[in-house]
């Protein structure tokens, strides 16, 4: 997105709004006009208000994910870093280039915060996904049955297995 007169040549331009919202979304793998004189990143913000919640910026194409003021960002993803509360940087592990789902070790797995964030994900999976736990960063949320096990914040002396039932082998160990 080239706006003419703004120093931005960016995927996501805000400006001139009074607020922005970006939560639970994948933005990855763009391509920015690195031969223009002005900056390349994902978001550019100059008067608006953006708060981005459980997202992935991940465009090792560009020159910087995030530029700007007023930008608030919380347990998301960002290539190169971005200060706010729960923010990783890392390889979200995509299943491929162009599948933007997340592979089992992915850091965004269950990395995200239930705080404002959608009840579904963009192909209409529950999120949290297993129940109990912390929904992804992305668009994407892992269905992998995976079993969690928790304990029980009721009595201490039961646990929860995740899903259930289940299968496979579940070890439990009581170490005094």
């Amino acid at each position: 997105f080239y706006s003419p007169g703004h120093q931005y040549n960016s995927i996501i331009k805000a400006s001139n709004m009074n607020s922005l919202s970006i939560t639970n979304t994948t933005v990855a793998n763009n391509f920015g006009l690195l031969s223009t004189p002005f900056s390349t990143s994902t978001i550019a913000c100059d008067t608006s208000s953006l708060t981005v919640l459980n997202t992935i910026f991940y465009n090792p194409n560009l020159q910087s994910e995030i530029e700007g003021i007023n930008v608030n960002v919380q347990y998301s993803n960002v290539r190169g870093g971005y200060a706010g509360i729960g923010n990783i940087d890392a390889d979200p592990m995509f299943i491929s280039p162009g599948d933007y789902r997340l592979q089992i070790l992915s850091p965004c797995i269950n990395s995200g915060t239930l705080e404002g964030a959608p009840l579904t994900d963009i192909e209409g999976n529950p999120r949290p996904m297993p129940i109990g736990t912390n929904p992804d960063m992305g668009a994407y949320e892992d269905d992998d049955p995976s079993t969690s096990i928790q304990e029980s914040t009721t009595n201490k002396n039961n646990i929860v297995v995740t899903p259930n039932p289940s299968s496979g082998t579940v070890l439990l160990q009581n170490i005094s």
